[in-house]
């Protein structure tokens, strides 16, 4: 089976809230970095929580995992809670305010994205797919 529209638009949509996350947490961070955090450690939670994310990303998108499909969920209401959470709290004078609503929205349809129709017989294809094997 191909992969559907709708999977393609979820890849596309989170590659594009992680380049939005970076670029607007280099140049417009939110909270100062901490006086005892060195610059590699910085860097390397980064590297870290990229390559986490891009990871679950393809398990769900290229591997049609659907337990990865459900910790991506949760991940995501998860950040969704945080983002209410700190919304009286932010610096609305800080760009990077605005870009961390526009991630929040990419975020939340793309996880939208995984449950459309045909999301769901591209995850459905893969147990059709392991039963075929299995009765070979």
């Amino acid at each position: 089976m191909q992969m559907p529209n709708s999977i393609k638009l979820f890849e596309k949509l989170i590659i594009w809230s992680l380049v939005i996350g970076i670029i607007s947490g280099l140049f417009f961070p939110l909270q100062p970095f901490p006086a005892d955090a060195t610059p590699l450690l910085i860097f390397g939670g980064l590297l870290f929580l990229l390559g986490f994310e891009i990871g679950l990303m393809l398990l769900v998108s290229r591997l049609r995992s659907v337990i990865a499909k459900w910790i991506w969920i949760i991940l995501q209401v998860l950040a969704v809670a945080l983002f209410i959470y700190d919304l009286p709290t932010n610096d609305y004078s800080n760009p990077s305010t605005f870009a961390q609503f526009i991630v929040t929205a990419m975020g939340i349809y793309g996880t939208i994205l995984l449950f459309t129709a045909d999301s769901e017989e591209w995850f459905l294809s893969k147990q059709r797919e392991k039963l075929q094997r299995l009765l070979r």
